[in-house]
């Protein structure tokens, strides 16, 4: 955690992005792509939608070989820094085709700004990542947002399009960290009743106690994380296949838990800039323990009791951002009839203790978690009478 192994992954990283012929990021996805036996996009169909803020929200969707029509589609949204590729890493890491092969209409969402979504202008100042399929992309309009502006334009933008596509009137929600934030925020501002129910995964809601020594140091880092940001570090990890372990790798997850190939994934295809607004409010979230909108007029923390949907939320133990007691404190706060909290670690017999983003990615996740969301999925996420889909 010496904060000079941060600073030398920021300077390789720099080397490496003004160095001709490195790395950037992948082509602007096909529409539709063909299945195959070991390609991440195998089955994807990408479908577009434009938010009220005119933002442009892309959603991938997964369709099982065989559909059950007792089941309503679900939504997959990723977490801070990443976009829907963290769903469907690899084979073996892809909670969509796991989801699909079960029967579930699927869905990923890229958030604004990340995946094939609209693109901030800063990406082109971030050259030579800039590649000719994002240039369509950029918008010139907004450079920063928060996640207040992910629950009043991406989240209803998303299930529009997913109701409208597949003709359900209800969609269950499965959200990694800022993906499940976002969910508490507009079910609590709207009590949005499309969302039959809603699978939290390691959302920091709540942090119960002092700010841990990796939020701290991190702290002393926001300039550097709006200069250099989270992209030119993922690439500087890649280049050093993630030996030099940094406080931002200590928060996302357990590095003794993922496997080298895996974060090689995930930081070359899944890892996004971080505009300066969501690093405020996590930054604030650190601070003071609570979820609060950037205005200061909405205490999403505190709002979470009046979500009463269906709930699941999963916690990891060795999990440094979205500590296991906060998590535990929003379940029994929260108004649901129908909630389940599950703690993954060796003292409740798995494989490991479970870090941030393990859940989904770790070592035993395929094994351990998958079917464990899948399961509860199949419970809670049928279709309501009287309302089939297309």
């Amino acid at each position: 955690m010496d904060q000079r192994a941060l600073l030398r992954r920021i300077s390789i990283a720099l080397i490496l992005l003004l160095t001709p012929g490195c790395p950037g990021p992948e082509e602007a996805a096909p529409r539709e792509t063909v299945r195959s036996k070991n390609g991440v996009r195998n089955g994807a169909q990408t479908y577009f939608t434009t938010t009220e803020d005119g933002w442009k929200i892309a959603l991938h969707r997964v369709k099982p070989d065989s559909p059950r029509a007792d089941l309503v589609p679900v939504i997959l949204c990723h977490g801070l820094g990443y976009n829907n590729r963290f769903w469907r890493l690899d084979d073996e890491h892809n909670f969509a085709h796991h989801l699909a092969d079960a029967g579930f209409d699927t869905w990923g969402v890229d958030l604004r700004g990340g995946g094939d979504s609209t693109k901030p202008v800063w990406r082109v100042l971030r050259m030579p990542e800039i590649g000719p399929g994002e240039l369509s992309r950029l918008r010139v309009a907004s450079q920063d947002w928060s996640a207040d502006e992910c629950i009043r334009y991406d989240v209803p933008a998303a299930i529009d399009l997913v109701c409208k596509e597949t003709g359900s009137k209800k969609v269950a929600w499965v959200g990694h960290s800022l993906g499940g934030m976002i969910m508490f925020g507009h079910l609590s501002q709207t009590g949005d009743e499309r969302v039959l129910c809603f699978a939290s995964v390691a959302a920091p809601m709540f942090i119960p106690r002092p700010t841990n020594n990796i939020l701290r140091d991190i702290r002393g880092f926001r300039l550097l994380m709006m200069m250099v940001n989270n992209r030119w570090q993922a690439l500087a990890g890649a280049a050093t296949l993630s030996r030099l372990k940094t406080p931002i790798d200590m928060l996302f997850y357990n590095t003794d838990n993922v496997d080298v190939p895996v974060i090689m994934e995930l930081v070359l295809h899944a890892t996004e800039d971080i505009p300066s607004g969501m690093i405020e409010q996590t930054l604030a979230l650190a601070k003071t323990g609570e979820f609060i909108s950037s205005d200061g007029k909405i205490n999403y923390t505190e709002e979470a009791r009046r979500v009463d949907v269906p709930i699941l939320m999963l916690a990891g133990k060795a999990d440094n951002m979205a500590d296991p007691e906060g998590v535990r404190y929003i379940y029994h706060r929260v108004s649901s009839k129908d909630k389940t909290f599950r703690l993954f670690g060796l003292a409740n017999g798995n494989a490991c203790d479970y870090g941030h983003d393990d859940l989904i990615i770790g070592k035993h996740a395929p094994q351990e978690v998958f079917p464990f969301l899948r399961d509860w999925l199949n419970r809670t996420a049928r279709m309501p009478s009287g309302s089939p889909p297309k």
